[in-house]
Formats: C-alpha cells, structure tokens, sequence
C-alpha cells in the first residue's frame, strides 16, 4: 500500500507530505482535482529545483469533518496512481 509521510505542524496553516517513491506530486495534484481535493505540489516550494515528490495541504480553514473527508478523496487519488 502507498503511504505519505508528512510533518507534524506545530502551528501556522500548511503541512508538508513526501509521497511514495515513484509518486509525482504533479500527478497526485491532477488526479486530486478529478476527485474533488486541492493539494498544492511541492514543485513551486523549491525554488533550486526538486519537490517532484512534496505536497503542501492546508489545515487552517477546514472542519475536521472536512478534513477527514478531504484525506478520503486525497487516498482515492492516490490510488488511482
């Protein structure tokens, strides 16, 4: 089963995740969009290059409920890849 590890935010608005090996975040980005969750890829974030397997997520606006639910569509999208 493909994983995503990620940070453990200590505040502010965003966390960081590191996909599966092989995982483009610009994939995972496009196929959240065809299941309805917004996922930033990481690429913009580095600006020397790399990121291809980052994404940022937003925690600050959502309800739980809406989180819970966006982690759902975000794992549909993962294993579409």
């Amino acid at each position: 089963m493909k994983r995503i590890t990620h940070t453990e935010p200590e505040g502010g608005m965003f966390l960081m995740a590191t996909l599966p090996e092989g995982v483009s975040s610009m994939e995972l980005f496009s196929e959240g969009v065809k299941a309805g969750v917004a996922i930033l890829p990481g690429v913009p974030f580095y600006p020397e290059g790399g990121g291809e397997d980052t994404i940022r997520i937003n925690f600050s606006s959502p309800s739980a409920e809406e989180i819970d639910l966006g982690m759902e569509r975000l794992g549909t999208a993962l294993r579409s890849l």
